[in-house]
């Protein structure tokens, strides 16, 4: 071997990915709960943003996180417990499921209420009110 092959430096990847991404059922895992908790976020910032709209008062947007934060602490205290008595894949199988499906139903109630809302405004202009 020549001098130039030993001491050529090895080459590094583009991008360094953690160890545990290498793994391909880790990765699906990984990727999967970023898209919960990004879909999750995006229904609570939206969640507050109805209240708000509807409302326009702090009062209640606060009420509203107060809602949402009381049962989240309170059922973590005890989830662990609860998540270690059923089998992990269809426990998350069957909670996202439910909030799912909890999602869809107030976004069908809203665009419901929605489409009455603008239809009462309309029959309320048509009347010169």
């Amino acid at each position: 071997m020549s001098q130039e092959a030993i001491e050529a430096p090895a080459r590094r990847p583009l991008i360094n990915i953690p160890p545990a991404l290498r793994y391909a059922a880790y990765r699906s895992y990984w990727f999967g709960t970023l898209a919960s908790v990004s879909g999750f976020q995006m229904f609570q910032f939206g969640q507050y943003w109805l209240v708000y709209q509807l409302t326009g008062s702090p009062l209640f947007l606060g009420t509203i996180g107060l809602a949402n934060a009381i049962p989240a602490i309170v059922l973590n205290l005890f989830g662990g417990v609860f998540a270690d008595l059923f089998d992990k894949r269809r426990l998350i199988i069957v909670t996202q499921s439910i909030t799912a499906i909890l999602i869809f139903l107030l976004a069908a109630d809203r665009v419901g209420n929605g489409c009455h809302m603008a239809c009462d405004r309309t029959r309320l202009h048509c009347r010169g009110r």
